[in-house]
């Protein structure tokens, strides 16, 4: 189902926050989610000397039809590492091979800790008991890695798991309270409909998680279920948590920096936002340099260094490569703040003329929004 199909399915006068609901959803492609989870293995590696046991976090299956999960693909991932590395990590390895190979690195891999319950299932039911005998003595140090974390269920993780500090559990990227998903901002639109999906229950995700990152190979239970879940007179958008092929075209990188410009839009700079998507669109600058431009507007709202990864999809090794280069030209100081000559940098790709690129909204005809920044998904 195409986006624009699926907003029509709700009242005229809920489309523009149906908009705006799609509009707060992150896409996350998986070379993303690979590149940046690998990137802060090895970074832990450099600091716990000898092989490292890698395990896959899954929900407990026992007695059940075996069903892949976002573990299995994480899976062959780790598998590549342990190819390139054999001598530094191993997955899945048996209490055996863990005794014989002296093994006192574990970690625990997932890619989203929302509510938190399968990892602390995961450690409940499914760790073997010699494996928390040694981290009770301390002979094992265990690490807990997700690509994503929501505050709740990191909250719930550190609490439950005593025996792991808090500070081997680690996360690539924190969801932004401020997302208006997760802050509440569409709770009575997502129970006015949920009722017509087959998990009406699930109308804030489960566990009331209110998530809002969707992965290019499958959407988590944890987001609003008019999402994914059909009913009788409804149609998802991610049928049964998959991605139809309509969806693609919002995990690249294209999409990521024109839903970053929305940000910088909707913070005040209407005029750098369009700007810097003219240049995007005659392919006058580079990628590199365009996502220059958008980290530098980023930090013009007064974004932190460490948050600018809430607000562009790209992964942190860009990021951090972009922030390197910009304090080198001298457009930002070491603390992320605009100088004199990064703002001079930013005006010069003011655009011009905004009139031309706005047009009344589809929906009601009384909010006017630039062409492109009604929102980039309902364009699909």
């Amino acid at each position: 189902m195409k986006i624009k199909e699926y907003i029509k399915q709700f009242e005229i006068r809920d489309q523009p926050d149906v908009y705006r609901l799609i509009e707060s959803l992150e896409f996350i492609s998986f070379k993303k989610v690979k590149n940046e989870l690998i990137d802060k293995i090895q970074e832990l590696k450099k600091t716990n000397p000898g092989k490292m046991a890698i395990y896959l976090i899954k929900k407990e299956t026992s007695g059940k039809r075996f069903q892949y999960t976002s573990a299995e693909k994480l899976g062959y991932a780790m598998r590549e590492l342990e190819k390139k590395f054999p001598r530094d990590f191993c997955i899945a390895p048996t209490i055996s091979s863990l005794k014989a190979e002296k093994m006192k690195s574990i970690l625990l891999l997932d890619d989203i800790i929302c509510s938190g319950t399968r990892v602390t299932n995961y450690v409940d039911k499914t760790i073997d008991k010699t494996i928390k005998s040694w981290v009770s003595k301390k002979y094992t140090n265990v690490f807990i890695l997700s690509y994503i974390g929501y505050p709740k269920g990191l909250n719930k993780v550190k609490k439950h798991s005593k025996s792991i500090p808090a500070e081997n559990i680690i996360v690539c990227k924190e969801a932004d309270i401020h997302n208006p998903i997760i802050s509440g901002l569409f709770d009575e639109l997502l129970k006015k409909y949920a009722h017509l999906t087959k998990k009406s229950k699930a109308a804030l995700g489960y566990r009331n998680s209110r998530g809002y990152h969707i992965f290019e190979y499958g959407c988590p239970n944890n987001t609003p279920s008019i999402l994914w879940s059909d009913g009788k007179k409804w149609k998802s958008l991610l049928p049964n948590q998959t991605i139809p092929k309509e969806i693609n075209p919002l995990f690249g990188d294209s999409a990521s920096r024109k839903k970053s410009l929305s940000k910088i839009h909707s913070s005040g700079q209407e005029k750098i936002a369009i700007g810097i998507l003219d240049l995007i669109e005659k392919k006058t600058k580079s990628e590199e340099k365009a996502n220059g431009l958008i980290i530098l507007s980023i930090l013009n709202m007064n974004v932190k260094k460490r948050n600018i990864n809430k607000y562009i999809s790209i992964e942190q090794s860009e990021i951090l490569s972009c922030l390197k280069k910009l304090q080198i030209a001298g457009l930002i100081k070491s603390n992320g703040k605009l100088t004199a000559i990064g703002k001079e940098v930013l005006n010069k790709y003011k655009a011009k003329d905004i009139n031309t690129k706005y047009i009344s909204d589809e929906v009601t005809n009384k909010i006017s929004f630039p062409k492109f920044f009604r929102g980039f998904p309902a364009k699909i």
